[in-house]
């Protein structure tokens, strides 16, 4: 290895090193799921979210396969589990908060029907 504009053989080896690495961070093109805010985000949420996990796994998958044609491959694969972890916890949060607000739009549906009509003024003379 020669030494190039008077840099020393560390910073060369370092470079070397980080590029053979290549997986100090993941990018994935599947968004993070915020959790719904209203009654129409979480069913549409609900429909989507199979499908958008499917994704999500393909995505990793592809990201782990290649993760074996690094150099540092546990550095890689340790990576690759932490964002799946972090993205099956998104998906969580937001299942569970787009539960909640359907199970409390149907819970309100039925208490609106459970209520007894409201009496009429009627006077007696």
């Amino acid at each position: 290895m020669s030494l190039k504009n008077g840099q020393g053989i560390v910073p060369q080896v370092f470079a070397l090193v980080l590029g053979l690495t290549g997986c100090a961070s993941i990018q994935l093109q599947s968004p993070k799921p915020n959790a719904p805010d209203n009654l129409s985000a979480a069913r549409q949420y609900m429909e989507v979210r199979s499908s958008q996990i499917d994704v999500l796994e393909a995505e990793l998958n592809v990201q782990m396969r290649a993760c074996y044609e690094r150099f540092f491959v546990s550095d890689c694969v340790d990576a690759v589990r932490a964002k799946r972890a972090e993205y099956r916890r998104a998906h969580i949060e937001a299942e569970s908060a787009a539960n909640d607000i359907i199970r409390l739009d149907g819970y309100n549906a039925r208490q609106s029907e459970k209520k007894p009509p409201k009496p009429e003024n009627k006077k007696v003379f």
